[in-house]
């Protein structure tokens, strides 16, 4: 995560961004679900070829099996199998960009770990009921297609690594193992819709808790968001400033007062409509930078307060910038290159109250207006 990433994710949780957060919360834990699937997947190899040496030894000391034989075909060629799929999806998942789903690819590794000892082993009942694992594996990803294909693809791979495959020629198939895998085929079925009912009702839960955040996200923004320039209102800053006191980093921050320049005038000469398209754009244009830890509030007509993260110095470049694009924007949209804006800034300390501080960027506000306007001044 890079420091724009870190920024975004602080200002989110000052701001009280609370679908973002409920959504990251939800990629960690599929993120944290991947792991243990992965975890399970490596334990289980070790764990098979272990059994497996011990089992065979056990034979070849009665004399039953040839052991370096078997030892080859049943425990080192399906582990190593089983080792390099898990290197290869291990990869694949710690990938940012991977386009594939992660879910349904640790869902088919797990399946095709479980068809390489059922191909080996065809007619231990035992392991080929292992397809139920990975069937009810699939449910922690909450999706139903993906438990619907994970069964009946388990089906089509059970049938296929023991009537299909023939992984050992000598072995003939009696009636006791037709009738064994018919009972596993139907207890498939069933399983498969019980994982499947077990699915529908955590979605369930989880559409019943997004429909309490998203009602609860409405409510915010019809409170605490500014409904002409999509910033964030005053409400919304007696709120923020509360929460910025009960930090427990020493970030730098500072405040920003910006105000419109000769807006009386804007509103006098094309009317209180265009004055308002004027300040829709000004809202626009600083959302955008909202990832270099800006936040900004409708302070009161044309002004606007805007919380940066850093020092003085940083902070004006990036109201520089605002200011440059904000003019740029209004010459795009407007066919106006004369619409700017003037910015005071001051360092929000934690040894002075708030009102101090924009008291501050207020008279860093005058100075840049006395310079003749269209400038960003800081408070010393």
């Amino acid at each position: 995560m890079d420091r724009a990433d870190i920024k975004t994710t602080r200002w989110e949780e000052l701001t009280g961004d609370y679908i973002k957060i409920a959504e990251s919360e939800l990629n960690k834990m599929q993120e944290r679900s991947r792991k243990m699937h992965l975890s399970s997947h490596i334990r289980t190899t070790i764990m098979i070829f272990a059994f497996e040496i011990i089992y065979l030894l056990i034979l070849a000391i009665r004399g039953e099996v040839n052991f370096k034989y078997h030892v080859v075909w049943y425990a080192i060629v399906p582990s190593s199998l089983n080792f390099l799929l898990y290197l290869l999806v291990r990869y694949l998942n710690n990938l940012p960009n991977f386009r594939f789903n992660k879910n349904a690819m640790l869902v088919l590794a797990s399946g095709i770990q479980v068809f390489i000892y059922a191909t080996v082993h065809q007619f231990y009942i035992m392991v080929n009921a292992s397809y139920l694992t990975t069937l009810f594996l699939s449910t922690i990803y909450d999706d139903k297609k993906m438990v619907r294909c994970t069964g009946i693809l388990a089906i089509f791979g059970m049938l296929c690594s023991a009537f299909v495959i023939k992984y050992d020629p000598t072995y003939h198939v009696t009636s006791a193992d037709v009738f064994n895998f018919l009972a596993l085929t139907f207890t498939m079925l069933a399983a498969r819709y019980i994982a499947e009912y077990v699915v529908t009702v955590n979605i369930d839960k989880r559409r019943k808790v997004n429909n309490v955040i998203q009602e609860k996200e409405q409510y915010w923004n019809g409170l605490m968001i500014d409904t002409l320039s999509g910033l964030y209102s005053r409400n919304a800053l007696r709120i923020f400033v509360d929460k910025l006191k009960a930090r427990e980093d020493n970030e730098p921050i500072c405040i920003a007062m910006i105000d419109i320049d000769r807006f009386k005038n804007i509103n006098d000469t094309f009317g209180h409509q265009y004055g308002d398209e004027v300040i829709k754009h000004l809202g626009e244009t600083i959302k955008k930078y909202y990832n270099l830890g800006v936040v900004a509030f409708r302070y009161g007509g044309e002004e606007i307060l805007c919380m940066v993260e850093g020092e003085q110095m940083t902070v004006k470049k990036i109201i520089s910038e605002i200011k440059d694009s904000f003019t740029d924007l209004c010459n795009t949209m407007l066919n106006n290159p004369n619409i700017t804006f003037s910015a005071g800034i001051s360092r929000a300390d934690k040894s002075q109250t708030m009102a101090e501080s924009l008291k501050q960027a207020d008279m860093a506000l005058y100075q840049a207006k006395d310079n003749g306007r269209n400038k960003v001044e800081i408070y010393f």
